[in-house]
């Protein structure tokens, strides 16, 4: 001790240095308690804050996920942020553990990296309508580029639920989709290879029906009636690839558009389109491998939406003036 020092002040002098001590230990354990990454932090997965959620939802959705240890800190910090205590809806991910400080910084930043958009592309929608769909989902995405990439994969890009990162470029969401088809057609690889039709026929054939009928007993009874077209060699007169050609409804369809001089036109020629027509669905793909044997080689779908077959021309013109007069 000091010879200037009193017991007084060394005495003092210690309780600073154990509350000192003490307060950084508190600080520590609060740290690890309320801000630290959780120890099953989920690096490189996807979760979704939902629209309309609250800053107290979402943060009860993220400690249930173990992305943060309190929600009552991460509310604090979010109206702290300057945010006006919102944050964005969406998908997100992290590639290594941040702290509840960072899960905060991310998720109130529109240009965050690891944002993404979760987009749900239904059965039968062409590559326009995709791009569409992409457009209105992902805020950098340019959708004549990706139309032009996309072109010779028609018919192929897997109408799905994907998410896509907001750092993709158009040829990446090109390559996913195609690679999901590609995985998706696994299981019905080996009853193309023994059919009689080649795996280009197919697409393009579940790419009609997806666009001519709604239900698989209907789409196996049209496969059946298009593919004996086929095989006699008799044109399809398939109105859905109009509306590919012209983006034309059936109903919207003249007597001068079935003159327009195209491969798509099949009632001008005959067998199946160069190519195909939407992006169909694993059961339009099934249905188009696995047709009704049937008398039949027309049909129509009246207003209603109900199938109406026949045998002759002549049985079709008196269902055409039946159901499509009225």
């Amino acid at each position: 001790m000091d010879e200037n020092e009193t017991p007084e002040k060394s005495y003092l002098l210690t309780g600073l240095a154990l509350a000192s001590g003490l307060f950084l230990v508190v600080c520590y354990m609060l740290y690890v308690l309320l801000i630290s990454p959780p120890a099953e932090f989920p690096s490189t997965k996807y979760f979704e804050i939902k629209d309309g959620w609250s800053v107290m939802d979402a943060g009860n959705y993220l400690a249930l996920k173990s992305l943060i240890r309190s929600p009552l800190v991460f509310k604090v910090l979010v109206k702290l942020e300057g945010s006006n205590g919102k944050i964005a809806a969406g998908e997100f991910k992290f590639d290594e553990p941040v702290s509840v400080v960072g899960v905060v910084e991310s998720l109130t930043d529109s240009s965050y990296k690891g944002r993404a958009a979760k987009v749900t592309i239904p059965e039968g929608f062409t590559n326009k309508e995709i791009a569409i769909t992409l457009k209105d989902s992902l805020p950098n995405f340019d959708a004549d580029k990706f139309l032009v990439l996309a072109k010779k994969y028609e018919g192929s890009l897997f109408p799905d639920t994907y998410i896509f990162p907001i750092t993709y470029d158009e040829q990446k969401i090109v390559n996913k989709m195609f690679e999901n088809f590609q995985t998706k057609i696994l299981d019905i690889k080996p009853v193309i290879i023994v059919s009689k039709r080649t795996r280009n026929q197919i697409i393009v054939m579940a790419s009609i029906l997806e666009k001519e009928a709604r239900t698989t007993e209907t789409r196996m009874m049209i496969s059946g009636i298009l593919w004996k077209r086929f095989d006699k060699g008799i044109p399809l007169q398939v109105d859905a690839s109009f509306g590919y050609l012209l983006d034309k409804a059936s109903s919207e369809i003249t007597l001068e558009d079935l003159k327009i001089d195209s491969p798509y036109n099949t009632y001008k020629y005959k067998g199946l389109p160069p190519g195909a027509i939407s992006n169909p669905g694993l059961d339009a793909l099934t249905d188009a491998l696995y047709p009704t044997d049937s008398k039949y080689f027309y049909y129509l779908s009246d207003k209603d939406g109900n199938m109406h077959y026949a045998v002759t021309f002549d049985e079709h013109k008196k269902n055409k003036i039946l159901y499509l007069t009225k």
